[in-house]
């Protein structure tokens, strides 16, 4: 699959990505290679995994405390099922009316009714 165009400026100001792990990391590594935003900030529950996508470049900051995405203009959820709802709630109680919110999870089959 051919490479996306790199924008000349970026799209957003601030991406917030909650979830930093196996996807939130690659979503952070992609959206840093493409230029999509000015700052990317990092939400999670492990300080030193936050430090680790740090030093790796993947994102600008990183912390346990959600208020880091106040000023997100996009936010992904890239966290566990039985967290996600929470996570929506508590990004949204602190970004702009105006921001967007998006998530993305693993899926396995046979978690859906009808898979196997």
């Amino acid at each position: 699959m051919p490479d996306s165009p790199t924008p000349s400026e970026p799209l957003l100001a601030t991406l917030a990505i909650t979830g930093v792990g196996l996807i939130g990391g690659s979503i952070a590594a992609a959206a840093r290679q493409r230029h999509v935003a000015e700052r990317i900030v990092g939400i999670g529950r492990t300080e030193k995994r936050l430090a680790d996508a740090v030093e790796a470049g993947l994102i600008d900051e990183g912390s346990t405390d959600v208020a880091v995405a106040a000023d997100a203009d996009l936010a992904v959820v890239c966290t566990p099922v039985d967290r996600i709802a929470q996570d929506v709630r508590s990004l949204a109680a602190v970004m702009p009316e105006t921001s967007l919110m998006t998530g993305c999870r693993e899926h396995q089959a046979g978690t859906l009714p009808g898979t196997h």
